[in-house]
């Protein structure tokens, strides 16, 4: 009877986790990082594929190696296509409540308290701050991690009660999992450790103690070495795409862990307010800094409630294990070596807050003794608490509704958020209201002077003015911040061709070709630019590049049987073969188009080698 009602409550808490998520199957994908992950990624839009499997195992793109989130949202486009986003929200909507149902059975099974267990895995579950991870697409590696971190927590604790080869093998295999959906994961092998203290009380206190101790080390060194390995090939990885900040300086991102590690506790406390991209002060407003009595405080509260955990150590270790498990896992993403922009993030709390909700759930349990009555108020009273947050959960969500929502609401609740503007502007240009679109880029400069996006967006606004000098000043100024950033370069190209800087122009769609070589503006770029220096052998490569990319366009194949026709009387058969089909394709001619021909025929008849 007890195990059935145990398996019903179980089932309760993932039904109850899907139930509450159930509206974002009609929310649509974001602009934020959705097209990158699945929109306009041309491999993931393949779906499952022999060719975007061997990419997804092996690409680096957006900054990390996950190559099981790659190969989850290939299996998405593949069961629901690239287009819509019900199917992928569903995915991401049923992994998160399958992640609540292994933290349950990994606390479970460390402790043999299952209903304590059911309470920390709910508070997880029905919190706000699980919105971001959820709702957002582009972070299903969040879900992947923490599924398959809870599934190694598990294994570990079957592990522990009798060690061996094959039960050992059951850890490496999920956490190498969790590995690669997100290297967030790195500090799970220490937090084992704490796992050793509690629940587990795997650390030796008999006089074999140095033994014991030296045993449970070494058990972890294979872990570890992973770890190590995953958190070097992410720094190469986000350091070679610029993603690594290093203008913010080491004070004050020590100043901002210090801030944030406090900050995260407040928001699973009191979740108002939430963003999705919360900006950096050291990096807004002209530069503020963190006020240092504020860094000061977090520092003397962390050590405060550490000591406290400490102290409580022998009546109530849950405090300290949960504690200690908080600080830990959150380590990786307190911004001391500084990727991307944010101060915080909601999504950074995913498995962090486990910790929070295990000393929470046991300090009840503790609370509650052997009194009937204290049983019921702690039930009434946990009751009402997920209720709450039950109701916060649903009323952020609402906000991922669509790129709209989430602006905006951003907007509404920080302050100098440059992200949500120049998205917003983003907005503005694609319904057509340009003078919106142009009023949000500049406000999201006046917040941040050296955002790359809204440089290059801004220019790009009035490069179609034709405010060529303005146009070329904001994509250098973009590229100062991101030397190799391929619309910048291409746009500056532009520019720069426009101007008569030929030269200048070469260079800058070379350098795009350097980042992204079947980039077509850039290859129709660069020949244009070295047809007018007249550099025509220098061109050639690009002309037969695009045409292998084009092959049924008709401007590209009679560019490349021009220059074939300046090459000699040796390629000449092939020119003419390239332009008759290029004549054969073209619909409507085009000055474009009449002008190659005219250019052709002359060459042609005059016999000319240049």
């Amino acid at each position: 009877m007890a195990a059935a009602v145990r398996s019903l409550a179980a089932l309760a808490l993932v039904l109850g986790s899907i139930a509450l998520d159930a509206p974002a199957r009609h929310f649509d994908f974001v602009s934020y990082d959705d097209p990158i992950y699945i929109g306009a990624n041309p491999h993931v839009r393949e779906g499952l594929t022999p060719d975007s499997v061997h990419w997804a195992l092996r690409t680096q793109r957006g900054g990390s190696w996950h190559p099981v989130t790659w190969l989850s949202h290939l299996l998405d486009v593949e069961l629901y296509g690239p287009g819509g986003a019900g199917g992928h929200h569903g995915t991401s909507i049923v992994l998160h409540a399958l992640t609540a149902l292994a933290l349950l059975a990994a606390l479970s099974a460390s402790t043999g308290h299952f209903w304590t267990a059911w309470l920390a895995a709910a508070l997880f579950a029905v919190h706000p701050l699980r919105v971001e991870s959820v709702a957002w697409v582009a972070e299903r590696k969040d879900l992947l991690c923490g599924l398959f971190s809870a599934l190694t927590l598990l294994a570990y604790a079957l592990y522990s009660r009798r060690p061996g080869p094959i039960r050992y093998a059951g850890v490496v295999l999920p956490f190498a999992l969790a590995l690669g959906s997100k290297s967030m994961a790195v500090t799970l092998p220490v937090a084992l450790w704490i796992f050793d203290f509690w629940p587990l009380r795997r650390w030796p206190v008999e006089r074999s103690a140095a033994r014991g101790a030296l045993r449970l080390v070494v058990e972890k060194l294979p872990l570890l070495a992973m770890s190590a390995a995953i958190a070097w090939v992410t720094y190469s990885a986000q350091a070679a795409q610029a993603s690594v900040s290093t203008f913010v300086p080491l004070l004050l991102r020590l100043a901002n862990a210090l801030v944030a590690s406090v900050g995260y506790l407040g928001m699973l406390f009191w979740p108002e307010d939430l963003a999705v991209f919360y900006p950096h002060p050291a990096i807004v407003g002209g530069g503020a800094s963190w006020p240092g009595l504020q860094a000061i405080g977090a520092a003397i509260a962390l050590v405060a409630l550490t000591a406290c955990a400490f102290h409580q150590r022998a009546r109530r270790p849950w405090l300290l294990a949960g504690w200690l498990f908080y600080l830990l896992t959150l380590l990786p993403v307190l911004g001391i070596v500084q990727v991307g922009a944010q101060a915080m993030a909601d999504r950074y709390t995913y498995i962090p807050s486990w910790g929070i909700a295990i000393a929470l759930a046991w300090s009840v349990r503790d609370l509650m003794g052997d009194s009937a009555r204290r049983r019921g108020l702690a039930v009434a009273a946990t009751g009402v608490a997920l209720l709450v947050l039950a109701a916060a959960h649903r009323a952020q969500l609402s906000t991922w509704r669509n790129s709209e929502t989430l602006y905006t609401r951003a907007l509404a609740v920080t302050e100098h958020n440059y992200i949500a503007e120049a998205n917003l502007g983003v907005l503005r240009e694609l319904e057509g209201d340009r003078a919106a679109a142009e009023e949000f880029y500049r406000r999201a400069l006046a917040d941040r002077a050296d955002h790359p996006q809204a440089h290059i967006n801004l220019g790009r606004l009035l490069l179609m003015r034709g405010e060529l000098e303005a146009a070329r000043n904001h994509f250098s100024a973009a590229l100062v911040r991101m030397p190799r950033q391929p619309d910048a370069l291409v746009n500056l190209g532009v520019a720069q061709l426009r101007l008569g800087a030929l030269a200048a122009a070469a260079d800058s769609f070379g350098r795009a070709l350097a980042v992204r070589p079947d980039d077509l503006g850039a290859l129709r770029g660069r020949i244009e630019a070295l047809r007018r220096l007249r550099a025509f052998d220098r061109a050639l490569p690009h002309q037969r590049r695009l045409a292998s990319l084009r092959p049924n366009d008709p401007i590209a194949l009679f560019d490349l049987a021009l220059n074939l026709r300046r090459g000699g009387k040796s390629d000449s058969a092939r020119a003419d073969a390239l332009a008759q089909r290029a004549r054969s394709l073209a619909g409507g001619r085009s000055e474009r188009f009449e002008q190659l021909e005219a250019a052709y025929r002359s060459d042609a008849s005059e016999g000319a080698v240049r």
